[in-house]
C-alpha cells in the first residue's frame, strides 16, 4: 500500500506550457511558461515574439525564483512605526486584503479629491449618459 502511494505522489497528472507576458520588465515579451502538476518549473521565450526573437532577458529567466522565493511577501503589511530612516524598525505590521485595499482606496481618493480642489473643481467629473460617448475631457 506505501508503495502505491508513493507512486501516486511521482506521476505527472498536468503537464502543459501556459503563454504569457512576461512581467520582469517594461518589455512584456511573449515567454511560455513549463506547468508540470500546477508547479512552473520552466521559461522560454517565445519563437515568433518581435521583442526577444524567441529568448528571454536575465530578468526574465528568474522569474521562477522570484516567483518561489521564500522571503517574497505573500500578503499585505503595514507600517506601524512613523519614524524612517536607516537602521530604523518600520515593525511591519500584518493587515488583511480587505484592510489593504480599503486604506490604499481611501488615500487614493484623498489625492485625488485634494488635487481637484487645487484646479479648482470640487465634484468629480459625471460620466456621459449618451451611448458610445466619451466623458469630458477623455481623449
Amino acid at each position: 500500500m506505501a508503495m502505491q502511494g508513493a507512486e501516486h505522489k511521482s506521476k505527472i497528472w498536468e503537464d502543459k506550457w501556459v503563454h504569457t507576458a512576461c512581467g520582469g520588465c517594461y518589455g512584456g515579451c511573449a515567454i511560455k511558461v513549463h506547468v508540470i502538476n500546477g508547479v512552473a518549473v520552466a521559461i522560454e521565450g517565445v519563437d515568433t515574439s518581435l521583442g526577444a526573437r524567441g529568448g528571454v532577458c536575465g530578468k526574465g529567466a528568474a522569474g521562477l525564483m522570484m516567483l518561489y522565493d521564500p522571503n517574497r511577501l505573500n500578503y499585505p503589511l503595514r507600517r506601524t512605526n512613523p519614524q524612517k530612516g536607516l537602521g530604523v524598525d518600520p515593525q511591519w505590521k500584518r493587515i488583511t486584503w480587505d484592510e489593504a485595499l480599503s486604506e490604499i482606496a481611501d488615500r487614493r481618493k484623498r489625492c485625488w479629491l485634494t488635487t481637484r480642489k487645487r484646479c479648482g473643481r470640487t465634484v468629480p467629473p459625471q460620466p456621459s449618459t449618451v451611448a458610445g460617448e466619451r466623458p469630458a475631457g477623455t481623449l
